[in-house]
């Protein structure tokens, strides 16, 4: 059985990384979001948090400032995305580290 219509909640199980919705075809299109972001760069010598590496704080202000889920209408076992639009994992480490997703779909089957 496939999903055939109904809502598509993502889920990123993380607090220093985001998701969005973005044109998924031009790759410089990508770069240059995810550098805009990086100019909402916190000096992470201003923060007392320092459990984890030192960019962690700015990592966690960005997630705040952007998304950890999107719910995602689905028609016809299809994703109702845009032409050009795809889901997009955006890092707010320096280095990326693993990443878990978790999917919920609610709807209809066949």
């Amino acid at each position: 059985m496939r999903a055939r219509d109904g809502l598509l909640t993502v889920f990123l199980r993380h607090g220093s990384a985001s998701l969005a919705i973005q044109d998924s075809v031009d790759p410089k299109l990508r770069a240059e979001l995810f550098e805009a972001l990086k100019h909402i760069s916190f000096d992470a010598s201003t923060y007392r948090y320092d459990a984890e590496r030192p960019d962690g704080m700015p990592a966690h202000i960005r997630s705040i400032l952007t998304s950890v889920s999107l719910s995602i209408p689905v028609f016809e076992h299809a994703m109702a995305l845009g032409p050009r639009q795809g889901i997009v994992l955006v890092e707010h480490r320096a280095r990326p580290l693993p990443r878990a997703v978790a999917l919920h779909f609610i709807g209809s089957r066949n």
